[in-house]
């Protein structure tokens, strides 16, 4: 993003061509950096709560496989 800073706000020869995109950009660079941390997480930790909200009982996990008893 600090390369596109000085593309964006310059006066030089084409700069009207190059400053749209440097700004463009920018603002993606920002936009994506937000939904990275900001956004995305509280999605996931909210629909984490969901689906832990309609479970009754705990999910048992066995470390090893289960045996079978002929009887």
């Amino acid at each position: 993003m600090n390369g596109m800073v000085p593309t964006a706000i310059g006066s030089g020869i084409g700069s009207e061509f190059r400053s749209p995109m440097a700004i463009a950009v920018i603002g993606g660079v920002i936009i994506s950096t937000a939904l990275t941390l900001l956004v995305v997480p509280v999605i996931f930790t909210s629909v984490e709560k969901l689906s832990f909200g309609r479970r009754k009982r705990p999910v048992l996990v066995a470390a090893e496989p289960a045996r079978v008893v002929n009887g």
